[in-house]
């Protein structure tokens, strides 16, 4: 249920979210095809055409990642305000930080 501009931003992501992976599914399903088509073809021209298509298909898909991974990188930055209840951009930062374990004393250290 919509119920506010923080809600509506989060319906949108869910949206976006799905479309995603729908596209993905969709160039993976037209990488596949196009590559049983390469094997199946003798015929030179229609290998190039399927290898082609291969090509571009392994180009749309690292797009469609790319751009997908760079939205959620820029969200994951500038969004503190997060009302699912997760961690805000603040608590992301110092869950990245490794600290340091505590070292055990060597016996000539004193």
């Amino acid at each position: 249920m919509i119920t506010d501009a923080n809600s509506l931003i989060w319906k949108i992501d869910d949206l976006v979210s799905a479309v995603v992976w729908l596209l993905v599914s969709l160039a993976v399903i037209f990488i596949v095809w196009n590559a049983v088509q390469f094997i199946r073809h003798s015929d030179d021209a229609k290998r190039k055409e399927s290898q082609m298509a291969v090509i571009w298909g392994i180009v749309g898909l690292a797009v469609i990642l790319s751009i997908w991974g760079l939205v959620y990188i820029l969200r994951n930055t500038f969004w503190t305000d997060d009302i699912r209840g997760e961690i805000n951009a603040q608590g992301s930062i110092n869950n990245l930080i490794l600290k340091n374990p505590s070292r055990p004393s060597s016996p000539g250290a004193d």
